[in-house]
């Protein structure tokens, strides 16, 4: 978000909170802007992008199915419609591939589709760094 955008988005009448890339601290972690009635100027925290997911209160066993058959793919179906909903599921899916996450369900992916894309993802940075 350029500095224009960013100052856009505090010049809005309205209240709320709204969530900033903030590539100072690291990929995962946002600046949240509060924009409060009780305050003249807008308060800036960190906030890590998990505090914001929709898989936050949810059953963890839901997104770490056993298998890929049978009970597991109900499983699986349902915490895609979780991460459907997720307003960090970029975020999620980023960090899934970054760290290697070879369990679960990350960002709206199951593992083996994940695998793949993890694959294409490696060669495409790789790419891009040589």
């Amino acid at each position: 978000m350029s500095r224009q955008d960013t100052k856009k988005l505090l010049d809005r009448p309205h209240h709320g909170t709204y969530r900033l890339p903030c590539g100072l601290v690291n990929a995962f972690t946002f600046m949240a802007v509060s924009l409060r009635k009780d305050r003249k100027k807008p308060m800036l925290t960190i906030t890590d992008w998990r505090e914001l997911s929709a898989c936050r209160y949810s059953e963890p066993g839901l997104f770490f199915p056993i298998g890929t058959t049978g009970p597991a793919v109900d499983q699986i179906e349902s915490a895609k419609e979780i991460c459907s909903t997720c307003s960090v599921q970029e975020e999620c899916l980023n960090y899934a591939l970054e760290t290697n996450q070879e369990a679960g369900v990350w960002g709206g992916y199951a593992e083996d589709e994940r695998r793949r894309l993890r694959k294409r993802w490696l060669a495409e940075r790789r790419r891009r760094a040589s």
